[in-house]
């Protein structure tokens, strides 16, 4: 599992700043400018982000048991995830631009903020807002999720314009923080494994909940410029994950 500390050291690292642990106190102080980057935050908000970190065992007919559920002063998985991206948010660089997608199941993925430079109209306590709001329902649509994260980086997503802009040292990223493996790519959700295919030009396959969609597509993005007249304009994908139950999750994530 992921504690809070360590899911924000996680994040400050892919944003460029180095952390020194402080003996005195036990906390993590951070130094650097921070490069002219692009930050895509895309949060899972699934059912099972209400649980604990603790391993959740569940029924016979794949409910979780009570015990799933924080009691006498524990915090659920999205609560450590709120708590640290607050605290992430609040210390970066003012040159860092950061937006928020929001991801669970079906229909429910959502370009909540685009990527834009913290102080832009007050984007910082807007991305606070939304963060504070977030509740857990629904299942792990990753490979959705990533697809509409890459379309908004394409240009393609709705009235959007990709804010992937020329010059040096400009870094653009999509963060996954997520607690497991994708679920529910189900045949209601096939359409997003055929836009897949039609973005990456590989196909992928049917019968795995989307991983290999997935997969391919991170790797797309990684390799290829997805803006045609700027190069460099490559994504990286990165995934901070926590409490994973499963072989399956940890080998995927």
């Amino acid at each position: 599992m992921i504690n809070k500390k360590s899911l924000i050291t996680a994040l400050f690292i892919i944003a460029g700043l180095s952390p020194v642990l402080s003996h005195a106190d036990d906390t993590e102080v951070y130094f650097g400018q921070a490069q002219d980057v692009n930050l895509l935050l895309v949060l899972d908000v699934s059912g099972s982000m209400a649980w604990t970190t603790d391993t959740c065992r569940l029924n016979r007919w794949g409910q979780p048991y009570p015990s799933c559920y924080p009691s006498n002063g524990e915090k659920s998985r999205l609560e450590i995830m709120k708590e640290a991206l607050e605290v992430f948010l609040n210390d970066l660089p003012d040159n860092v631009k950061v937006g928020i997608v929001t991801y669970s199941s079906g229909d429910n993925i959502d370009l909540q903020h685009e990527v834009k430079e913290l102080t832009a109209n007050n984007h910082k306590a807007e991305l606070l807002a939304t963060i504070k709001s977030l509740e857990a329902d629904g299942g792990t649509l990753s490979a959705g999720a990533l697809y509409e994260a890459a379309s908004y980086y394409r240009g393609e997503y709705g009235n959007y314009s990709s804010p992937i802009t020329p010059g040096c040292g400009n870094a653009s990223n999509i963060v996954f923080l997520t607690d497991g493996e994708p679920n529910s790519l189900s045949y209601n959700n096939y359409t997003y494994r055929s836009q897949i295919t039609n973005m990456t030009g590989q196909s992928c396959q049917r019968s795995d909940d989307g991983k290999d969609c997935t997969e391919k597509l991170a790797k797309f993005l990684s390799t290829t410029d997805q803006v045609s007249d700027i190069t460099p304009s490559q994504v990286k994908t990165h995934t901070i994950a926590f409490a994973l139950e499963n072989q399956g999750a940890r080998d995927f994530l």
